[in-house]
Protein backbone atom coordinates (compact mmCIF):
# COMPACT_ATOMS: atom_id res chain seq x y z
CA UNK A 1 0.00 0.00 0.00
CA UNK A 2 2.74 2.49 0.59
CA UNK A 3 4.46 1.68 -2.74
CA UNK A 4 0.86 2.64 -4.46
CA UNK A 5 0.32 5.95 -2.26
CA UNK A 6 4.20 6.76 -3.35
CA UNK A 7 3.14 6.41 -7.05
CA UNK A 8 0.16 8.40 -6.72
CA UNK A 9 2.10 11.31 -5.00
CA UNK A 10 4.47 11.45 -7.60
CA UNK A 11 2.14 11.28 -10.64
CA UNK A 12 0.28 14.06 -8.96
CA UNK A 13 3.21 16.27 -8.41
CA UNK A 14 4.22 15.33 -12.15
CA UNK A 15 1.17 16.77 -13.23
CA UNK A 16 1.14 19.62 -10.90
CA UNK A 17 4.66 20.68 -11.86
CA UNK A 18 5.66 22.75 -14.53
CA UNK A 19 8.41 21.45 -16.94
CA UNK A 20 11.51 23.95 -17.72
CA UNK A 21 12.10 24.12 -21.51
CA UNK A 22 15.31 24.83 -20.71
CA UNK A 23 16.65 21.75 -18.68
CA UNK A 24 15.82 18.14 -19.89
CA UNK A 25 13.20 16.01 -18.11
CA UNK A 26 14.77 12.43 -19.17
CA UNK A 27 18.28 11.31 -18.62
CA UNK A 28 20.20 7.63 -19.24
CA UNK A 29 23.24 7.53 -17.47
CA UNK A 30 26.33 4.70 -16.26
CA UNK A 31 27.98 5.98 -12.55
CA UNK A 32 30.41 4.26 -10.93
CA UNK A 33 29.45 4.49 -7.04
CA UNK A 34 32.97 3.56 -5.65
CA UNK A 35 36.11 3.84 -7.56
CA UNK A 36 37.48 1.32 -4.29
CA UNK A 37 36.60 -2.44 -4.28
CA UNK A 38 33.62 -2.95 -5.00
CA UNK A 39 33.18 -0.21 -8.05
CA UNK A 40 29.38 -0.62 -7.96
CA UNK A 41 28.81 -0.13 -11.70
CA UNK A 42 25.24 1.26 -12.84
CA UNK A 43 23.03 2.06 -15.31
CA UNK A 44 20.10 4.00 -14.93
CA UNK A 45 16.99 5.71 -16.44
CA UNK A 46 16.31 9.21 -14.67
CA UNK A 47 12.65 11.26 -14.80
CA UNK A 48 13.77 14.62 -13.35
CA UNK A 49 10.36 17.11 -12.10
CA UNK A 50 11.28 20.40 -12.43
CA UNK A 51 9.76 22.47 -9.35
CA UNK A 52 11.08 25.71 -10.08
CA UNK A 53 13.69 26.98 -12.80
CA UNK A 54 16.57 26.29 -10.63
CA UNK A 55 15.17 23.32 -8.57
CA UNK A 56 13.94 19.82 -8.96
CA UNK A 57 13.23 16.26 -7.78
CA UNK A 58 15.19 13.50 -9.68
CA UNK A 59 13.74 9.88 -9.44
CA UNK A 60 16.11 6.82 -11.24
CA UNK A 61 15.74 3.28 -11.64
CA UNK A 62 18.29 1.06 -12.82
CA UNK A 63 20.38 -2.02 -12.22
CA UNK A 64 23.99 -2.36 -10.12
CA UNK A 65 26.77 -4.83 -10.50
CA UNK A 66 27.58 -6.38 -6.85
CA UNK A 67 30.56 -8.27 -8.02
CA UNK A 68 30.68 -11.90 -6.62
CA UNK A 69 26.69 -10.93 -5.73
CA UNK A 70 25.27 -10.34 -9.02
CA UNK A 71 23.01 -7.94 -10.61
CA UNK A 72 20.48 -5.99 -8.42
CA UNK A 73 17.77 -3.34 -8.34
CA UNK A 74 18.61 0.16 -7.89
CA UNK A 75 15.74 3.40 -6.88
CA UNK A 76 17.14 6.65 -5.99
CA UNK A 77 15.44 9.81 -5.24
CA UNK A 78 17.31 13.32 -5.63
CA UNK A 79 17.00 16.81 -5.45
CA UNK A 80 18.48 19.48 -7.73
CA UNK A 81 20.09 22.30 -7.21
CA UNK A 82 21.29 25.18 -9.95
CA UNK A 83 21.30 24.82 -13.48
CA UNK A 84 20.67 24.88 -16.41
CA UNK A 85 24.50 23.83 -16.79
CA UNK A 86 25.84 23.34 -13.42
CA UNK A 87 23.66 21.22 -10.69
CA UNK A 88 24.13 19.88 -7.09
CA UNK A 89 22.43 16.81 -6.41
CA UNK A 90 21.97 15.30 -3.14
CA UNK A 91 20.59 11.60 -3.49
CA UNK A 92 19.44 8.35 -1.57
CA UNK A 93 20.03 5.25 -3.23
CA UNK A 94 18.41 2.26 -1.87
CA UNK A 95 19.82 -0.78 -3.81
CA UNK A 96 18.37 -4.55 -3.20
CA UNK A 97 17.23 -5.19 -0.25
CA UNK A 98 17.65 -2.08 1.99
CA UNK A 99 21.16 -1.62 1.31
CA UNK A 100 21.51 2.78 1.31
CA UNK A 101 23.84 5.04 -0.44
CA UNK A 102 24.11 8.93 0.15
CA UNK A 103 25.64 10.35 -2.58
CA UNK A 104 26.65 14.39 -3.39
CA UNK A 105 27.75 14.83 -6.60
CA UNK A 106 28.28 18.03 -8.86
CA UNK A 107 26.68 17.48 -12.50
CA UNK A 108 27.55 19.87 -15.34
CA UNK A 109 25.10 19.47 -18.07
CA UNK A 110 26.43 20.74 -22.11
CA UNK A 111 24.31 21.79 -24.53
CA UNK A 112 24.27 18.64 -26.73
CA UNK A 113 22.51 16.94 -23.33
CA UNK A 114 25.71 15.06 -22.80
CA UNK A 115 26.67 15.49 -19.22
CA UNK A 116 28.88 14.36 -16.16
CA UNK A 117 28.78 14.19 -12.88
CA UNK A 118 31.08 13.65 -10.25
CA UNK A 119 31.21 13.40 -6.11
CA UNK A 120 31.25 11.78 -3.25
CA UNK A 121 29.25 8.15 -1.94
CA UNK A 122 28.75 7.92 1.55
CA UNK A 123 27.86 4.37 3.68
CA UNK A 124 31.18 3.78 6.21
CA UNK A 125 33.33 5.77 4.48
CA UNK A 126 33.68 8.31 2.25
CA UNK A 127 34.15 7.12 -1.49
CA UNK A 128 34.99 9.26 -4.67
CA UNK A 129 32.29 8.15 -7.48
CA UNK A 130 31.92 9.70 -11.41
CA UNK A 131 29.22 9.00 -14.35
CA UNK A 132 28.25 10.13 -17.95
CA UNK A 133 25.12 10.52 -19.38
CA UNK A 134 22.77 11.89 -21.65
CA UNK A 135 19.15 13.83 -21.26
CA UNK A 136 16.79 14.32 -23.80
Amino acid sequence: MKKLSLVFVICCVGLICKSNNENKNNSVYVQFLSFINPTLPTINYERIIWVRNSVGLGFSAGAVSMEDLGIFPKYSGSLLLGGPKHFFQPEIINIGRGFILFVFDYKFHAKNGFYVKGGITTRVGVVPNLGVGFSF
